[in-house]
């Protein structure tokens, strides 16, 4: 009995190292994210963004760390920011989408690659 109690200890201790894992690499990633949703051609704002990641993931992202990453790739020429109706909206510059195919692929590796992780949660 005592073994199985620690069993059941160490598998929440893995699980949460898994989802911590998890978070941590999908925060690295975001901009990857971000660029192929993009590249469909939708423009979207940050908010936007935020139901995105919330749909497709199942994560919650702050506000900060969404606008954050925009911003910043805007100002790295990544992204074109329009004011339209108070809010910005994001599109892909492009000169990233010439190169389009390469953003692409990544982000299917990292949508298996994430969603593997979830399956092991």
């Amino acid at each position: 009995m005592k073994s199985k109690l620690w069993s059941v200890h160490c598998l929440s201790k893995v699980g949460r190292f898994l989802k911590d894992f998890r978070d941590r690499i999908f925060e690295d990633c975001i901009d990857i994210f971000i660029l192929a949703e993009l590249c469909k051609g939708n423009v979207m704002s940050g908010y936007d963004f935020l139901k995105f990641f919330f749909k497709e993931f199942g994560v919650m992202l702050s506000s900060g760390t969404v606008y954050s990453k925009l911003y910043a790739m805007q100002r790295r020429g990544i992204l074109r920011g329009k004011m339209e109706s108070r809010r910005v909206l994001y599109s892909l510059s492009e000169e990233y989408s010439k190169n389009i195919h390469i953003i692409l692929n990544l982000n299917l590796k990292l949508r298996e690659f994430v969603k593997s992780l979830d399956s092991d949660l």
